[in-house]
């Protein structure tokens, strides 16, 4: 009972608060120039945080868990909301109160999605957004589209914001993961912000402020954040189109390929700026960790290539070669890892690289099912550098000629690459630290010439 009495009074102190501090919902007009006051701005951000908190928090409630959410969220609606948008919810075989609960969330976003825009700082915005998106989860998807155009609208303004963008790093990165996550066609945003955006971040100054068009300014030090975002959301489309493959055999294959085709061509786009972004430990961290999930996923979907590959034959090799170009960028990433010494990206060298092989066995297995293995070539893997160079296969680290031989013989597939039969002999890495950091790297090189051993 207490709660109930809390979220009403909690609501108008933020509608209140919102009114005096914001453009009025009839002139939706902003004066940018004009000092927003600070205690109404703090008062504000704790209010939101303390609703934030408590969609989080529900695990004190026990199973009276949507009873009281649907009392904490009802409240926060009003009445014309609850008539607009309680309708869109459907009935279904739902636990008791789930309809509740959802037309309810619904409700509560579109009460919160009046102010965003009146707002006269990127801080609160953001903050009411990230709210939204909360109880966007309660709300089964119904305004996860509203939601989306609503996050890249902050991201777009150009004027209003001024400068703040560019300290709201964290911000900005967790926008754009509204933008992506809650859009229909996550690929499409990807491959939008891949081309209109990132270009932009300039990795020989970091220290300058980013104005790409139609955006608003961002820290040239948020391209690594940013880059993750767009290669993890990659990476959940593969694992969406791993379990459609896996489920639907019946489906027309041509729509599995073209949805395969505009999220490998996504992949490829953006593993490209490993190039550039070569001394950016982050950026290349990111590229093995999500490229190593997306060619898992691609080996559990070449079974459903082999029931559509007479028919569909062309679109198939499309979708190999362009995956090739990503693939061997991983390879050149793996060999760049294992000169630097960036123990982050070392790491991942053993794991890619079996499962490039892994990939390899699957593309070759399907090439001859087919009786089309003639179409499959295999070549020696040259060592090149990030930029697709050719170098020397060894490399003196040190004034000691401590010598690094590398792999060598990793087999090119409809351009996927494999591990040769040439054993590697490792070398101590040169001294970064004393006792055991020395210790640790030996040891960590001794495990990853061990498993490139054993997948020879």
């Amino acid at each position: 009972q207490k709660m109930r009495t809390i979220w009403p009074a909690l609501r108008g102190i933020f509608h209140s608060a919102a009114q005096r501090l914001g453009a009025t919902e009839e002139t939706m007009d902003i004066d940018v120039e004009q000092s927003p006051d600070t205690r109404l701005q703090d008062m504000l951000l704790t209010i939101l945080a303390i609703l934030e908190r408590s969609l989080d928090a529900t695990e004190f409630l026990g199973p009276n868990r949507d009873e009281h959410q649907e009392v904490m969220l009802s409240t926060l609606m009003t009445k014309v909301t609850a008539a607009n948008h309680s309708a869109t919810v459907s009935a279904d075989d739902s636990p008791p109160h789930s309809h509740s609960v959802q037309a309810s969330a619904v409700g509560a976003y579109y009460f919160f999605d009046a102010f965003v825009q009146q707002m006269p700082t990127f801080k609160l915005a953001s903050a009411i957004i990230f709210l939204q998106s909360k109880i966007a989860d309660k709300a089964a998807g119904e305004v996860d589209e509203a939601l989306s155009e609503q996050a890249l609208w902050s991201l777009t303004q150009t004027s209003h914001w001024g400068d703040s963008t560019v300290k709201e790093r964290d911000a900005v990165t967790r926008l754009l993961v509204c933008h992506v996550s809650k859009n229909k066609d996550a690929i499409e945003c990807i491959v939008k912000l891949s081309s209109e955006l990132l270009p932009e971040f300039d990795p020989d100054d970091v220290k300058d402020d980013v104005e790409a068009e139609g955006y608003c300014k961002f820290s040239g030090r948020a391209f690594a954040s940013i880059f993750s975002v767009l290669l993890e959301y990659t990476t959940h489309d593969f694992a969406d189109l791993e379990k459609t493959a896996a489920e639907s055999e019946k489906d027309d294959p041509a729509a599995l390929l073209s949805r395969l085709h505009r999220s490998v061509q996504a992949f490829d786009q953006l593993i490209k700026f490993s190039k550039g972004w070569d001394r950016d430990s982050g950026v290349l961290h990111s590229c093995m960790k999500f490229g190593n999930k997306i060619i898992s996923s691609f080996i559990k979907i070449v079974p459903s290539l082999h029931r559509c590959f007479k028919t569909q034959q062309e679109e198939i090799k499309s979708v190999l070669k362009l995956l090739q170009t990503s693939t061997r960028a991983l390879q050149h990433i793996c060999a760049h890892a294992k000169v630097e010494k960036d123990a982050r990206v070392f790491k991942l060298v053993p794991i890619v690289k079996r499962n490039l092989e892994a990939m390899l066995f699957k593309v070759k297995a399907l090439t001859e099912t087919m009786g089309c293995l003639a179409a499959f070539s295999v070549g020696n893997l040259k060592h090149r550098n990030l930029q697709g160079q050719e170098v020397c296969s060894q490399v003196n680290e040190n004034d000691d000629d401590e010598e690094e031989e590398e792999e060598e013989g990793d087999d090119d597939d409809e351009e996927q690459e494999k591990e040769g039969n040439d054993s590697e002999a490792a070398t101590p890495r040169p001294a970064r630290g004393k006792g055991k950091n020395r210790e640790k790297e030996e040891q960590d090189e001794g495990e990853e010439t061990a498993s490139d051993d054993n997948s020879d």
